[in-house]
């Protein structure tokens, strides 16, 4: 069908529809692309984002502010990756080493509680003396299991099911000067954490919360920490029956 509108009139249309898909693909083009980018999530998105960048930064033609801004991004995306790493083996130890932290932690308050009843029962200074130290030595190791740092390979305090003493010595099979020595400070520390009262002194009293989760880490050296597990009301009725200390082997 002719089109009987004004020439000029035909002309101004034309004229504007040419410029109307450029400037519509203009509009959703960020005023800066890099700036406006979203930071990625994730361990191989991170290291993926973090060949980019580098490959950016090689060129030797790229321009001062893009280089600048690229550096930052670069510092940032480093520093992303080394937190995700840390939580991601955060998750992977809480999974591996939650059933032998659980047992140990079922023998600890177990012996916890005997070692309260040898102290009352005690018939003279020497007996008590030597009840009160056990008692002692099992609540640092209830702090130690409790708060043992998240991101390091879990080194027990029952190899092959025999408690470790803080004087003893380990003697099972899977054992090295190098866990060994590792036990022994992280003892020493969690015993001084609790005189200073950062950790519980009676660590199997300790209500706050699920001992399963973790607190935020105060302090950088050692012991990132996790609460302890609320106490069951006395009303309430054991799912199981306790289990000996030697049910659990590992």
């Amino acid at each position: 069908m002719e089109d009987r509108r004004p020439h000029s009139q035909r002309r101004h249309d034309a004229s504007t529809s040419s410029f109307t898909p450029q400037l519509r693909q203009q509009s959703h083009r960020p005023a800066n692309a890099s700036t406006t980018a979203e930071m990625p999530t994730g361990v191989s998105k991170l290291k993926s984002s973090l060949r980019s960048v580098k490959r950016l930064l090689n060129k030797e033609d790229l321009a001062p502010n893009v280089k600048v801004e690229n550096e930052r991004r670069l510092v940032a995306l480093e520093a992303q990756l080394a937190e995700a790493q840390r939580n991601e083996t955060e998750r992977n130890n809480a999974s591996r080493y939650h059933k032998v932290k659980f047992f140990e932690r079922q023998k600890l308050t177990r012996r916890i509680k005997q070692s309260l009843t040898a102290v009352e029962r005690a018939t003279d200074d020497d007996e008590r003396a030597t009840a009160q130290a056990l008692l002692d030595q099992y609540r640092v190791d209830l702090n130690y299991v409790l708060h043992f740092p998240k991101d390091q390979k879990y080194i027990g305090l029952f190899p092959n099911n025999v408690w470790v003493p803080h004087s003893g010595t380990d003697t099972s099979a899977d054992s090295t000067p190098e866990t060994t020595k590792r036990r022994a400070s992280l003892r020493v520390e969690i015993s001084q954490l609790m005189a200073k009262g950062i950790y519980s002194a009676e660590p199997e009293k300790d209500k706050s919360a699920d001992r399963t989760e973790s607190l935020p880490r105060k302090r950088k050296e050692v012991l990132a920490g996790a609460p302890s597990d609320t106490k069951k009301s006395k009303d309430s009725k054991p799912k199981r029956p306790p289990m000996p200390d030697d049910f659990f082997e590992y």
